[in-house]
């Protein structure tokens, strides 16, 4: 809450979830507080939502699956999509290349 006291005019938040139970009690908490400062909740991003194979390509989820999306709808909030673990993803940001991009 502190923190966003101290930036100026935010357009809003967005908010990053995983599948646990313990991440997804956090994000409710965030959620409140930017309602109780009224900063608008831009969405929520569920993050490591399953695991994509480098060698074949097949998605296996690992954790809970659908947990930010149903938050989302549970809040009242914009859901912005899902982000498997991919090595890939690891590696275009060491070479400091987005994915989307070089994908």
């Amino acid at each position: 809450m502190s923190v966003v006291q101290l930036i100026p005019d935010m357009d809003g938040m967005i908010i990053v979830t995983i599948q646990s139970d313990v991440s997804q009690t956090i994000v409710r908490k965030a959620v409140s507080f930017a309602k109780e400062l009224n900063v608008p909740v831009i969405g929520v991003i569920e993050n490591m939502s399953g695991f994509v194979c480098p060698k074949c390509g097949t998605r296996v989820d690992i954790f809970k699956a659908g947990g930010g999306r149903k938050m989302a709808e549970d809040l009242g909030v914009p859901f912005l999509g899902s982000i498997p673990i991919d090595p890939q993803i690891c590696a275009d940001s060491d070479d400091g290349v987005p994915f989307i991009i070089r994908h």
